[in-house]
């Protein structure tokens, strides 16, 4: 289970890299390589519907984690023939997500999730500030009348 763990935070310190556009860190790189290598050790030659093909062995917990830096080696690999990992911009996520739209300026993982809250952060910040400007200029002229009735009402000899 150590070793799962400290493969996932290997994983994540490689594709966070993608999102500054700096190298991959050495040791968590080190770490991925190791463990896919193991994984690809391995594999079985397995006859399929398409033909022979390697197949991962997957007798132990520890396979499952080869699968993970497998496939995570298959992404460093095709590096440049597709878009950057990019880490979401959403408050307290932190998840990372590969980037396919259109642009290449996808922010959140999700547009249902991530993306709606903070539109709607956005939209309650504007209008608490539109708000705030409304009660101020509400207060003053409601303060404004009170001092002109009071002026009218006041007689000379107890101002």
């Amino acid at each position: 289970m150590k070793d799962a763990l400290q493969l996932r935070e290997a994983v994540y310190a490689v594709f966070l890299s993608e999102d500054t556009e700096r190298l991959y860190p050495h040791d968590a790189f080190q770490c991925v390589h190791k463990v896919a290598k193991q994984a690809r050790a391995r594999q079985v030659l397995s006859e399929t519907d398409a033909g022979y093909r390697w197949l991962p062995l997957l007798t132990e917990p520890a396979d499952l984690a080869g699968l993970f830096a497998e496939a995570a080696a298959e992404l460093i690999m095709r590096r440049y023939d597709r878009r950057l990992i990019r880490e979401c911009k959403g408050d307290n996520c932190g998840w990372l997500f590969l980037d396919t739209s259109k642009s290449g300026r996808r922010i959140w993982c999700s547009e249902a999730t991530c993306g709606t809250h903070e539109r709607v952060k956005r939209f309650r910040k504007s209008e608490s500030k539109r708000l705030a400007g409304l009660t101020v200029e509400h207060n003053a002229a409601q303060l404004e009348k009170c001092i002109r009735g009071a002026l009218n009402s006041c007689e000379p000899t107890t101002c």
